[in-house]
C-alpha cells in the first residue's frame, strides 16, 4: 500500500469546502467533551474523532482538530499538512477502530498513545501505532499533530 495513502486514511477530518464553511470553534460552540480539561476526557475525544472518522462528521473533526494540526509519518519522515490533508479525506471510506489508549499529561499538554486499525467492508486494511498532541486552549482540547508509525496488518 502507498504508504501516503496509509498515512492519510488514519486522518479524521472532512472535506476542505465543508470546513471552510464551518464556524471557528471556541469556548461558545464547540462540544462539552471538548471543554472538559481533565486528562481522562482525551480518551473519549479520541473515540469521538474515530466516530467522527467514520461518519464523516465534519463539525465534530473541525472542532477536534486546531487550525495548526499535522500528521507526520516516522517511517519516512513525510509531514501532511491539514489543508492537505482535508482535501484526501473527501473520497475515503472506511471506518477506524482504536486500541490500548494511554493519556499523559503536564498541565495545558497532553500526548495520546495507541493503536488505529482502518477496516473496509469488515477487513483490516491498516495498522498503525499514533501519538496525538493535545493542547487545552481557547477553553478547549486541540488536536495540533499526530505521529504515526505503519504496524504488520495480521
Amino acid at each position: 500500500m502507498n504508504l501516503c495513502v496509509a498515512i492519510l486514511s488514519l486522518l479524521l477530518v472532512t472535506p476542505v469546502s465543508s470546513v471552510m464553511a464551518a464556524p471557528k470553534c471556541g469556548p461558545q460552540n464547540s462540544f462539552p467533551l471538548l471543554r472538559d480539561k481533565s486528562p481522562e476526557a482525551l480518551k473519549s475525544i479520541e473515540k469521538e474523532w474515530a466516530r467522527a472518522y467514520a461518519n464523516r462528521d465534519t463539525v465534530s473533526l473541525n472542532c477536534i482538530f486546531a487550525d495548526e494540526f499535522q500528521i507526520a509519518s516516522l517511517n519516512d519522515f513525510e509531514v501532511h499538512y491539514k489543508t492537505e490533508v482535508l482535501q484526501w479525506v473527501a473520497n475515503r471510506t472506511g471506518s477506524a477502530e482504536l486500541e490500548q489508549l494511554q493519556v499523559k499529561s503536564r498541565g495545558a499538554a497532553a500526548a495520546v498513545r495507541g493503536v488505529y486499525n482502518v477496516r473496509r467492508d469488515g477487513k483490516l486494511l491498516s495498522r498503525f501505532q499514533f501519538t496525538d498532541f493535545f493542547i487545552y486552549r481557547v477553553g478547549r482540547w486541540q488536536a495540533v499533530g499526530r505521529t504515526i508509525s505503519p504496524l504488520p496488518v495480521e
